[in-house]
């Protein structure tokens, strides 16, 4: 009898062990899978943050470089409006001022042409 409750004790013990130490292992590797994915994520959201910040400095350099242009376009503009309208506002008034011309030298050959026909009429009628 004690031999057999040695043998049992220790069979029940024995497997006691192995329980723990295959425990144990498990423990160790979830313990290292863990730390390793950690560090992997680590090192990923520290990619990100940086490929993110280089994207917003590009992103941030081409608006200002963007916002420059419009603003000098504009200030461009600005300054030459008031030189192109006054040189459109020149031409016009030139234009107006030959049209007006060439109309009374029209009017007046007209008229010369008007009486000349009439004079010669008159004469051929005489």
């Amino acid at each position: 009898n004690g031999l057999g409750a040695a043998s049992k004790w220790m069979s029940w013990g024995f497997t006691k062990v192995v329980e723990k130490a295959n425990k144990l292992g498990d423990d160790i590797a979830n313990s290292e899978v863990l730390k390793e994915t950690e560090r992997l994520a680590s090192t990923a959201e520290q990619s990100l943050a940086a490929s993110v910040t280089q994207v917003t400095s590009v992103a941030d350099e081409s608006f200002r470089s963007l916002e420059a242009k419009v603003r000098s376009r504009a200030q461009d503009l600005q300054q030459n409006l008031p030189t192109t309208l006054g040189v459109s506002e020149e031409k016009t008034q030139e234009f107006v001022q030959k049209a007006a011309e060439k109309t009374q030298e029209v009017g007046e050959t007209a008229k010369k042409s008007f009486f000349s026909a009439v004079s010669s009429a008159a004469k051929t009628a005489i």
